[in-house]
């Protein structure tokens, strides 16, 4: 078994380390708001609350990310953390918007 170990080791070593992976923006493929809002008023009313919900822990999970310097490095700075939060917090924004249109969603 301490072979083996000492192999995996080795191999890890030629390697190097493993790449960082930036977490994906918030925004769709198309990069916009008004792509978002698109896709808002295609969704059913229990998909307009799991986004709501699944906002709100992302924003909060970024917000305690760049107080810690390990994480802000995994997030691939500050400033692309903090573009996270800008971006995050305009989808939330227009969350709001397409639901004071439809007052069935009741968020």
């Amino acid at each position: 078994m301490g072979h083996l170990r000492d192999i995996m080791q080795k191999l890890a070593a030629a390697q190097g380390p493993a790449p960082v992976a930036r977490p994906p923006d918030f925004l769709p493929a198309g990069g916009s708001i008004a792509a978002y809002r698109d896709q808002l008023q295609r969704c059913s009313t229990a998909m307009i609350h799991y986004e709501w919900t699944w906002l709100h822990q992302q924003l909060e999970d970024l917000q305690l990310c760049i107080s810690n310097s390990a994480m802000v490095k995994a997030l691939g700075g500050e400033q692309h953390g903090r573009q996270l939060i800008d971006q995050g917090e305009a989808c939330l924004e227009a969350l709001v918007q397409e639901c004071s249109h439809s007052p069935a969603v009741g968020l």
